[in-house]
């Protein structure tokens, strides 16, 4: 069955998404299924919905991330082979240019004119609307989703979240949860930067094994709201909420020793 943008449209407005809405999107498109016009075109409904086209209304916000820019070390002292692999990278430059493998909706955002990428090499969040440049005007580089990023913001402002099609292994609102943690995982990851190694230390990677549960414990205690988008299953969360949960479920699950 085919899916018009008309329909991915209303079925964002059932979800609760409205105009004026700050919403933060992690999407699949092939879990959404045919739908006409493809990914711009879901990008365009995403964009109708909280009306980031409109002055002072509302902001679409997505990962712009594109992690195969850095060496994803775990050690905080560092193997050899690994600064190798470092230095056979381009040192990176703040360009607006540099593409996501967020998926091909967030890509198709990101080359959407007027959208804003944060200033991250790795971690970037993409924005439209009227929070933009408040959402991505800077970006620390060491903790990249934690309280002093974008994620950070998106938990002052209390934003929406939409999973569409994905599950809460990518909700990245749970690292920042993590980086407000004093013994929260911690990784070292080693990027190019202007013609040096740099090492940044960040929230540890989830690996599939807390966030899916924090999930299941969030949704069976009735905090989310679910519905369809096209054939694609989809959750909507309030930023601050499943955030905090997520922090008081780790503070537990990861006690040192």
């Amino acid at each position: 069955m085919a899916h018009s943008p008309e329909r991915i449209g209303a079925d964002l407005s059932a979800l609760g998404i409205a105009a004026g809405d700050t919403l933060m999107v992690h999407a699949s498109l092939s879990a959404l299924g045919f739908v006409e016009g493809g990914a711009a075109a879901v990008v365009e409904a995403l964009v109708a919905a909280v009306g980031a086209d409109e002055p002072e209304s509302g902001t679409l916000v997505m990962p712009g991330f594109a992690e195969s820019l850095c060496v994803p070390g775990r050690h905080r002292t560092l193997p050899t082979p690994l600064h190798e692999e470092a230095r056979r990278l381009s040192p990176w430059r703040p360009r607006s240019e540099i593409e996501t493998n967020a998926g091909a909706i967030a890509e198709t955002f990101r080359r959407r004119p007027g959208t804003r990428r944060s200033p991250h090499p790795t971690d970037a969040y993409l924005a439209l609307g009227a929070r933009a440049d408040a959402i991505c005007g800077a970006h620390p580089l060491p903790f990249a989703t934690g309280p002093d990023s974008p994620a950070g913001r998106l938990y002052e402002l209390d934003a929406k979240q939409l999973l569409l099609g994905v599950g809460f292994n990518r909700l990245t609102q749970l690292h920042n949860a993590e980086s407000r943690l004093p013994h929260g995982r911690r990784k070292t990851r080693i990027l190019p930067l202007e013609g040096r190694t740099v090492l940044l230390e960040d929230t540890g990677d989830d690996l599939d094994v807390h966030f899916p549960e924090i999930g299941r414990l969030y949704v069976a205690a009735g905090h989310t709201r679910r519905g369809m988008v096209g054939d694609a299953q989809a959750v909507v969360v309030r930023s601050r909420a499943v955030d905090d949960f997520a922090h008081a479920y780790l503070a537990k699950a990861l006690i040192p020793g």
